[in-house]
This record gives C-alpha cells, structure tokens and sequence, in this order.
C-alpha cells in the first residue's frame, strides 16, 4: 500500500523543511493530493529533477516540459487544418459528383423528353403556350367573323362579340 493522500497543514515540522511540497512528491511518487492540492504529473517530473541536479537542473526540465506542450500544441493545430481541409476536398469533390449526378439526371430527362410525344406531357409552358395559340386563333376568329360581316346582322355580331369576350374571361381566369 501506497500513501495517496497527505494532510501536512499545520505541522510544525514542514515550516522547518525546505522545499517540503517537492520532498514529500519526490519521496510518495503515487501520492495524488498533498494539503488538498493535486499533485500533478509534472509536478512530480519537476521535484525529481530538482533532486537530481537542483534548481537548474529543474529549470531545465520546466523548459523541455514547456517545449513538449507547444510541439503538442503545434502537432493538434496542424492535425485540425489537415482535418478540415480533408473535410473541405471531401465536399467539393461530393458537390462536383452531385451536380454531375444533376447534369446527368438532366440531360437523361431531356433525351427521354425528347423521344415522347410533346403532347403526352403537358408543362406549365407548353399548357400556357397551347392556351396563347388559342387565344390567338380565337381574336383571329373574331376579326375574321367581323370583317365578313355581309352576312350577319348587327345583333348576331355582338352577340358573337359578347360570347368570344366572355371565352377569353373564361381562359384568363383559369
């Protein structure tokens, strides 16, 4: 068994020691708390340099240990930016698949189109296209009827009027 815990707070004793927290870490290297303080793996890497070679040789291990923390820190920087730049080629390449994925649908759509009766699929355009034919043929219908009106008398011709303009007000309405 192993002592983990150690209260010194108070006692006389560790007011006479020098340098008593590095001793007592050195000394009880599986020691996790000294005077309700936690004792770090560092601190335990820096008592043990200090009791191998004094204040410089801690010095020392301070400045590789400071060194170990930027070259980690360093290391999961560029691990991040390679992370997301994998990330970044990863879309690009799935939107460029996609929008080929696209160009593909499109164009196997348009040849399907293509090779089926225009008829057989009506679209918005081609509905509103056949209704401005109809239209048109209509209005020519009706310049036509007034024009050869030799043969119709004055009310036929407004009636014929008044039922065209009642036809289109049905077809711009739907």
């Amino acid at each position: 068994r192993c002592v983990q815990e150690t209260g010194t707070w108070g006692n006389p004793v560790c007011k006479k020691l020098e340098n008593y927290r590095k001793l007592l870490v050195h000394k009880l290297p599986e020691s996790k708390y000294l005077d309700d303080r936690p004792v770090f793996p560092e601190d335990k890497r820096f008592a043990d340099a200090y009791f191998r070679g004094g204040i410089e040789e801690e010095r020392e291990e301070r400045r590789r240990f400071k060194q170990e923390q930027e070259d980690e820190h360093l290391r999961n920087h560029y691990a991040f930016r390679d992370m997301i730049d994998r990330f970044r080629r990863e879309g690009q390449a799935r939107q460029e698949g996609e929008g080929q994925q696209q160009q593909e649908e499109v164009n196997n759509n348009d040849v399907s189109h293509s090779s089926r009766n225009d008829q057989s699929l009506p679209t918005y355009y081609s509905e509103n296209t056949q209704s401005d034919n109809e239209q048109s043929s209509r209005v020519n219908k009706n310049e036509s009827l007034n024009q050869s009106s030799d043969h119709y008398s004055e009310s036929d011709k407004e009636r014929q009027k008044d039922i065209s303009e009642d036809k289109l007000d049905i077809d711009a309405s739907a």
